[in-house]
């Protein structure tokens, strides 16, 4: 296996830190865009004889209450054109709502780099190259060519909807599950417009969520299972999927030691050997 070291690339530690995905820092450099070739399953062409007619809705879905959340994670980084692993990491993750995230990521028990996210502000320390940043969002929406922020990142790895789009989902229920569909769905905050799949339980909790930038076709896939009783009674995933095709990388991440309303830490601090990361 190579070197952790090699895995570090300054487009893979952010586009980590924006999806809900959020375990990209030692992947491959970033690859040409591309987007999933979906199925007719996938596809956000829906057959009007199934779906409720004249009717358009927000996608709802099971709402996880918290103040506090936080969860390590055992991370396979793999190549989705061979299957083949890249890497495998721990991270730790901590999020009071609406308020701040906190994440590591290390190897073999060495923290490797440690980013602390705000409303308007993220803040990023690079262990091995010996780099910070300090900054907004912008570098997020540099790297992944639409824009992001915390709400966006929160609620997706959290298995919400999108905050802050508009009613335009069609609805599609079966026996097992509930599927939202929209080929132009729009956010109210910017002139962001997404082709939408989101798929729930009948318990409406999110097993499965498409989404692709219109403009740019940057899409990722994110899929939710294992769910588990938490001891307030509320159920929570333990295992997420995530590809991201324009990296050529897909995330399997086996959730635990998952804690509701438990305090965790949020500091970061940078040196002054360290050096800035500037964003054109």
């Amino acid at each position: 296996m190579k070197k952790w070291k090699e895995y570090n690339s300054l487009d893979s530690i952010f586009v980590f830190g924006s999806l809900i995905v959020l375990f990209c820092l030692f992947a491959c450099k970033t690859r040409p865009n591309r987007h999933i070739n979906i199925t007719q399953q996938d596809s956000v062409i829906v057959d009007t004889q199934k779906i409720i007619v004249n009717q358009l809705f927000n996608p709802n879905v099971y709402a996880f209450k918290y103040n506090w959340y936080s969860t390590r994670m055992s991370v396979s980084v793999k190549n989705i054109d061979n299957q083949q692993e890249q890497i495998s990491l721990n991270a730790f993750w901590v999020n009071k709502k609406d308020s701040i995230i906190f994440i590591t990521l290390s190897k073999m028990g060495i923290e490797g780099a440690r980013f602390v996210l705000t409303t308007d502000s993220v803040k990023y320390i690079n262990h091995l190259d010996k780099e910070y940043y300090w900054g907004d969002y912008r570098i997020f929406n540099k790297l992944l060519g639409f824009p992001v922020d915390f709400y966006m990142i929160q609620s997706l790895f959290m298995g919400g909807d999108l905050p802050y789009f508009d009613k335009t989902c069609t609805k599609d229920s079966s026996e097992n599950t509930i599927t939202y569909m929209s080929s132009s769905r729009k956010s109210l905050k910017n002139n962001m417009i997404v082709e939408q799949k989101l798929q729930t339980d009948q318990l409406q909790r999110t097993i499965y969520q498409y989404i692709k930038d219109v403009k740019t076709l940057n899409n990722i896939a994110i899929s939710f299972n294992n769910f588990v009783a938490m001891p307030d009674g509320q159920y929570c995933f333990q295992y997420m999927d995530i590809s991201i095709p324009a990296m050529n990388i897909q995330l399997q991440c086996q959730l635990k030691g998952t804690k509701i309303n438990v305090p965790g830490p949020t500091s970061i601090k940078r040196s002054e050997k360290y050096k800035p990361i500037k964003i054109q």
